[in-house]
């Protein structure tokens, strides 16, 4: 009976992440991809094509050394170059394109970068400007009361989070697509192999989930404990100025109390909100020391045992590399995001409850000292709108 409740309060918080997941890509989808459609598209295109360059580069090399284990004599264009193994020639021209084919590619991923910066940019402009109007429109109406102390965040930080959130799902798409293409392509190669390397990441994604998770958790803790700290910086500075008007001489030091308090909290929540990408990082380079290692053992061994060809091992290693390399992108993304999430989920409720207001007509107009009242309580200890930031995705 524990086990059947435990195992529904599991399955209840997981559809529950999944809900909130689902609505803030809503919101994003409508509010920075559908406001700046053509920012998004050349972006979105401009990665598509870095792709087909890549692959169409890496599709290159691997027919190379194809034609160099047969020895064959390559005709393209009516040239002849061959055989391939004495052929400079051909030697030259296939590094050649295919250095020409991976720098383009570096340009148009250049461009795709600057597009989604840019689109970072314009978004976080929308959201200080909504913020603002919002504030100035409906500040004072008793909805809002709770939001108050967050008013200044609002308007700076989980706007800025909002523009980088924006930027890094649309950057996930690349390393995204491409971990999708080469792991078709593994799967054509060897589909045996490539399904014991399935197995291992599968086996890898709870880590990272729980190490996204506690990035999440860390930037929650960081915003608790903030305001706290800056309090106790101010008392330690009212009693440094105590200890000085009662003796001039010697250094006061205050080394010890960064060990306990708000402040040794705020430090440690920094920390793990800063490790997380780290780990989730380390996590997945360690997945790809260990598939390298049996791709190595169980490939090599009957490659060597049965002296067959290592063409098709060269690129199934090179592929292997490069949806390895996409796969720890997306784990360093995925935890960047999460750490960021609950700053962006708080945004995103405070711009729903504004337009639910305005669509009730119920428009209650700030009046002067509600945001250096916001200001000061965000500063001077904990808010009240805990509950609104979410653990992560």
């Amino acid at each position: 009976m524990i086990n059947n409740l435990v195992g529904r309060l599991l399955s209840q918080a997981l559809f529950g992440r999944i809900s909130r997941y689902k609505s803030v890509m809503k919101w994003l989808w409508l509010e920075a991809y559908g406001s700046y459609k053509a920012l998004s598209l050349a972006s979105g295109i401009c990665m598509f094509v870095a792709l087909a360059l890549k692959l169409g580069s890496l599709a290159l090399l691997a027919k190379y050394l194809h034609v160099l284990e047969r020895n064959t004599v390559l005709v393209v264009l009516g040239y002849d170059f061959g055989p391939a193994r004495t052929s400079f020639s051909l030697l030259v021209t296939a590094t050649s394109v295919s250095l020409g084919m991976f720098a383009l590619s570096s340009v148009v991923q250049y461009l795709s970068e600057v597009y989604s910066m840019r689109l970072c940019i314009r978004f976080e402009e929308r959201c200080v400007s909504r913020a603002l109007s919002v504030i100035a429109r409906l500040g004072s109406h008793p909805r809002m009361a709770r939001l108050q102390p967050d008013f200044v965040r609002i308007v700076s930080i989980d706007a800025r989070f909002c523009g980088t959130t924006a930027r890094l799902i649309l950057r996930s798409l690349l390393p995204g697509i491409t971990a999708v293409t080469m792991l078709a392509a593994l799967l054509y190669l060897n589909a045996g192999l490539t399904a014991s390397l399935i197995i291992l990441v599968l086996m890898l994604v709870p880590f990272l989930y729980k190490s996204s998770l506690k990035g999440a958790r860390h930037s929650k803790q960081l915003e608790e404990q903030t305001p706290k700290a800056n309090i106790q910086k101010r008392q330690i500075v009212e009693e440094l100025a105590e200890k000085w008007r009662q003796s001039d001489s010697g250094e006061f030091k205050v080394e010890q109390e960064f060990q306990q308090g708000p402040l040794r909290l705020g430090l440690d929540a920094y920390f793990g909100r800063l490790v997380a990408s780290a780990e989730s990082t380390f996590l997945a380079s360690l997945l790809m020391a260990v598939a390298i290692f049996t791709l190595l053992l169980q490939e090599g061994t009957h490659l060597l045992q049965l002296n067959s060809s290592w063409g098709q091992f060269t690129t199934y290693l090179l592929v292997l590399r490069m949806c390895l390399n996409n796969f720890t992108q997306i784990s360093g993304l995925a935890a960047g995001i999460n750490r960021i999430y609950p700053q962006v989920s708080r945004f995103m409720k405070f711009d729903l409850l504004a337009r639910d207001l305005v669509a009730a007509g119920q428009v209650s107009p700030a009046t002067k000292d509600i945001w250096q009242s916001g200001a000061g309580r965000s500063a001077g200890g904990a808010t009240q709108t805990d509950d609104l930031l979410d653990d992560g995705i």
